[in-house]
């Protein structure tokens, strides 16, 4: 199980990693000629400000192994760490009290999931970072003639992105422990998402009062 595990992880060290780092993809990439129809096409699709914003942070995130590492792995790890490994250890231990009071005290069980998700949210490095990991590069931010909500928008869809993930996982893993009812799906989903927008756009904000550029 470990020889496949390292395989899979070399595997997409290759093709994610090192080709962003050494633009292997830019010089194995095939050209095509395009007719003249095509190129006016090409020319004439541009994206949202926000959303270049929003991919050109997204892919720094994925291709970079350590922001890969802290922002993008712990949406995965630490609810994996809290909710399945006890599961799969065969102890819950203090979840078992989910199963107890789930019915009775339904109300109090979806207002906690929705709080752990926000405590998550602001756990997550990838909001208060989002200036800071451009570096010495930060001044290209301040100079685009990008409409500063759109440069807000574009920085807060990422952490957005991954807490959206991050939501799905805790009610699977919860799922796992007791059927949850469609009712705390919905209400822990939609206080969860929305309480987690000021905290990050929180961490934008303390982000930009105070980059670490170095």
């Amino acid at each position: 199980l470990n020889i496949v595990f390292f395989g899979l992880f070399v595997f997409i060290g290759e093709k994610i990693y090192l080709g962003g780092i050494i633009g292997g993809n830019e010089v194995t990439s095939k050209k095509k000629q395009l007719t003249q129809n095509e190129f006016d096409k090409k020319l004439s699709k541009a994206n949202k400000p926000y959303i270049s914003i929003f991919k050109t942070d997204m892919t720094l995130l994925i291709k970079t192994p350590i922001y890969m590492l802290n922002c993008v792995s712990s949406v995965v790890l630490i609810p994996f760490i809290l909710v399945l490994m006890p599961i799969i250890g065969g102890s819950v231990g203090g979840l078992d009290i989910i199963k107890q009071y789930y019915e009775p005290y339904i109300q109090y069980v979806n207002f906690g999931t929705a709080g752990a998700m926000m405590l998550f949210a602001a756990m997550n490095p990838t909001a208060s970072t989002t200036f800071s990991r451009e570096g010495k590069y930060f001044w290209l931010s301040r100079v685009l003639p990008v409409h500063p909500k759109d440069q807000i928008i574009g920085r807060l869809l990422s952490p957005l992105v991954l807490q959206i993930i991050l939501i799905v996982i805790i009610l699977v893993g919860l799922n796992f422990i007791v059927p949850l009812k469609i009712s705390t799906i919905i209400i822990s989903a939609v206080l969860g998402l929305a309480g987690s927008v000021p905290m990050i756009l929180a961490g934008i904000f303390i982000d930009i009062q105070r980059p670490l550029l170095k």
